[in-house]
């Protein structure tokens, strides 16, 4: 596993806690994405099967969750799959989520271009490819080249 330093783990925590608590991430949840979650739900009926960048608080999984729209159970959270590449916060999300359907400990990277499941087990309803690093080395910013692995992470949805 890749070595990462403290201070990228400090780093990485403050920016997601300040990210997750903007009065626009709220907005966007609240009036874009969850509308178009709830939709899709209304549409294909259950709840949905979701892919996350998460942090130990789980904010939108929570969220998700309360609103009916991702399963709970006495287990965790069994639609719910999530990649993360710090182990220190990867453990701290298993311990907060006891339990996920599915899940990835490396570089977003790392899983799109290696691991080889993730062309037959990708199934999810849901891909929230909410970037606040560079997922792939030597981009300049985190949203260049999402659009790149859009194609592979939407295969037989509508």
């Amino acid at each position: 596993m890749e070595e990462i330093n403290r201070l990228d783990i400090a780093t990485k925590r403050e920016d997601l806690n300040r990210l997750m608590k903007t009065t626009l991430k709220h907005y966007v949840r609240k009036n874009v994405w969850f509308p178009i979650v709830t939709e899709r739900v209304r549409q294909r009926g259950g709840t949905i099967r979701y892919f996350t960048f998460t942090t130990p608080q789980l904010l939108d999984v929570k969220l998700l969750a309360q609103r009916g729209l991702l399963e709970r159970n006495e287990r965790g959270y069994p639609g719910l799959g999530f990649c993360e590449y710090i182990d220190l916060e990867y453990e701290r999300i298993l311990r907060a989520l006891r339990w996920c359907g599915w899940k990835y400990k490396g570089t977003f990277e790392n899983m799109v271009r290696t691991y080889e499941a993730f062309d037959s087990t990708f199934e999810f309803d849901v891909v929230n490819l909410d970037f606040i690093t560079t997922p792939f080395p030597g981009m300049k910013s985190p949203l260049e080249g999402t659009w790149g692995v859009y194609p592979k992470t939407t295969a037989g949805t509508t």
